[in-house]
């Protein structure tokens, strides 16, 4: 039969993953053309401009992981626009 297909690599290794692809193929396209601490201060952005209480620290752990699967996806993909624009 036919062979099964290989799963994608996760976008990062981390207990805790983005729910949203949307989400994490923007934010992997934002380090690819500025770099991975400054992609992350704009997802932590984002986060706050949606309501999320965390730090701007540059680090994706579980806490910025977990705020942003709090927020629905439609709004935080406008809020992470926003704050790449500006």
């Amino acid at each position: 039969g036919p062979r099964p297909v290989p799963a994608p690599e996760p976008v990062r290794p981390a207990l805790v993953t983005f729910q949203s692809t949307a989400v994490a193929s923007f934010l992997s396209e934002l380090e690819t053309k500025i770099g991975k601490q400054p992609a992350a201060v704009i997802l932590q952005k984002a986060c706050r401009a949606a309501g999320q209480r965390l730090y701007v620290d540059g680090k994706i752990g579980h806490v910025t992981i977990k705020a942003v699967n709090r927020v629905p996806e439609p709004e935080l993909m406008e809020a992470l626009r926003a704050q790449a624009k500006s």
